[in-house]
């Protein structure tokens, strides 16, 4: 879960990794944004194309039913077309400019994960690139995102 700053510097709040339903996963993400009032949910449709968004409209109506969620928040699409290294060089530029901070708390499973990187599994540090991406480059979010 990231947001944007004031300074314009990423700020990298919460990171979980493990194995789990796609399901479980984006119902994780989904509580966290709206925890941490960030107004997007951000999920990699490579596999799943068009059934993410019944799935999401399915999982955000269940967190309403059950009164976990007061209001969705948006669901983003991202489709890679190029290699988790190609995008992850991208993002290295701003962690070696000081403009990626990693708030304490969780910050070392994200930083395990990043070492890690390019050994498998490496859909943490890929979930990182694609929140990167998209909070300071491609869509211009500016309050912040959970993956």
């Amino acid at each position: 879960a990231d947001g944007l700053g004031r300074d314009g510097k990423l700020y990298r709040f919460y990171s979980w990794e493990d194995r789990t339903s796609p399901d479980d996963a984006i119902e994780r993400g989904i509580l966290k944004a709206v925890e941490l009032g960030f107004p997007t949910v951000g999920i990699e449709t490579n596999q799943g194309g068009q059934t993410w968004a019944s799935i999401y409209d399915k999982i955000c109506t269940r967190l309403e039913q059950k009164k976990k969620i007061k209001h969705r928040p948006a669901y983003v699409a991202a489709k890679a077309s190029t290699s988790k290294l190609e995008r992850n060089q991208q993002m290295l530029v701003d962690y070696e400019n000081g403009k990626v901070i990693h708030v304490m708390g969780t910050h070392h499973i994200l930083e395990r994960a990043l070492r890690r990187f390019p050994n498998k599994p490496n859909d943490l540090a890929d979930t990182a690139y694609w929140s990167w991406f998209h909070l300071t480059g491609g869509g211009g979010w500016s309050r912040g995102m959970a993956n």
